[in-house]
């Protein structure tokens, strides 16, 4: 072949390639559009909920909005509200709408509350200080709690450093004490009474210590605690049995996952959802094989969500199957927890679920499926 008819052959394969990639590429700014669309009638419109999320999807986007109203709709009188406006600033992650809070968290107790509750679920810049502060400064058991899951969440070491130093302290209370354990060993500090202290909590006469020190045990590697687990998932009181259970298979690798799948499906609805709710703290393909084998028709709308609360946390694993089952759902709920879910995961390959919910006339459904498709640039 001539260098002449090379050169023609390759440039009509490269024409070819770009023409068949026009209509996919197309179609994806088209789908990005009507995101960014929705995203923006969102902002402007009066639900605070659906504006939180515009918010977030625009400052990815590089647009510059207002976010004046994030900070001032958190009022104590509206706990929910203001806890979905903190866990916003959380994720905008802009030290000057941060600093605003905190200081707002320091001259108001009820604020305060509010940000510690909300930290036990999300990471805020800046906030080990506040987190330092409260724990140093409350003595109630359940406030004492809530800084010590907060500081688990935080993944902050020298917060953790903070509570083996004063482990003692807390030795008024075994339900405190058990919190500040659990955080120590989620967050990996090195301490020496890890193994006495644990199965003195697993043999306490309250079975909320007993649950924690269920919960620890499944943070410990390796299988040495096997034993003492076993004997807590005979336990009389289900909440110890169903976290000695998830435990049991975090540390064998699934043994006995018909047991956790049988409480998912029980009719014994507070049972299955905490075991439904379990499921967050296995490796994730192993949550995923006992969700999939857990749905069935009849199950439970709340033990539904619960599920998909738990593949919300994962960040790998094929949940496709999961979520077109949300998806398709005649619970709106099930829907909404849906996209949520694929928005937390952010995962390029379940994006193209959300496109025939870009356009929808129900709002909230438009609204919350945009801001999951814009995790990823377009």
């Amino acid at each position: 072949m001539s260098i002449y008819k090379k050169i023609l052959s390759n440039s009509l394969l490269t024409i070819f390639l770009i023409i068949g990639c026009l209509p996919i590429s197309l179609a994806q700014n088209n789908n990005c559009d009507k995101a960014i669309s929705s995203v923006l009638k969102a902002y402007d419109a009066d639900n605070k909920y659906d504006k939180f999320l515009a918010v977030e999807t625009l400052d990815k986007l590089g647009r510059q909005v207002n976010t004046d109203f994030v900070v001032d709709a958190i009022e104590p009188i509206t706990p929910f509200l203001a806890r979905s406006a903190i866990s916003t600033i959380a994720k905008l992650n802009k030290a000057t709408m941060t600093q605003q809070l905190l200081r707002d968290a320091e001259e108001n107790e009820e604020i305060s509350t509010l940000l510690i509750e909300t930290l036990q679920h999300e990471t805020l810049l800046d906030s080990e200080f506040f987190i330092e502060k409260y724990l140093l400064n409350h003595s109630n058991k359940f406030d004492l709690i809530k800084a010590m899951k907060a500081i688990a969440q935080s993944g902050n070491t020298l917060l953790g450093k903070l509570l083996v130093k004063n482990y003692k302290n807390y030795g008024e209370d075994t339900l405190v004490q058990s919190y500040a354990l659990y955080a120590i060993v989620t967050l990996e500090i090195q301490f020496q009474d890890t193994a006495k202290e644990v199965l003195l909590f697993a043999n306490d006469t309250d079975p909320l210590v007993r649950e924690m020190a269920a919960i620890v045990l499944g943070e410990l590697k390796g299988k040495k605690f096997q034993n003492q687990l076993d004997a807590l998932v005979n336990d009389n009181e289900s909440r110890v049995n169903i976290a000695a259970l998830t435990s049991l298979l975090k540390v064998t690798d699934g043994d006995d996952k018909r047991k956790l799948i049988a409480l998912i499906k029980s009719d014994n609805l507070l049972d299955a959802e905490i075991a439904a709710g379990s499921l967050k703290r296995l490796p994730s393909m192993l949550a995923l094989e006992i969700a999939r084998e857990s749905l069935i028709e009849t199950l439970n709308i709340k033990v539904s969500l619960r599920i998909m609360e738990s593949i919300a946390t994962f960040d790998d694993g094929d949940a496709r199957v999961f979520f077109n089952w949300g998806l398709n759902h005649k619970d709106e709920d099930m829907v909404i927890q849906t996209f949520f879910a694929i928005g937390d995961r952010s995962l390029l390959s379940e994006r193209d679920l959300l496109v025939p919910f870009l356009g929808s006339d129900n709002v909230a459904f438009r609204s919350i499926a945009s801001w999951a498709y814009l995790k990823h640039p377009c």
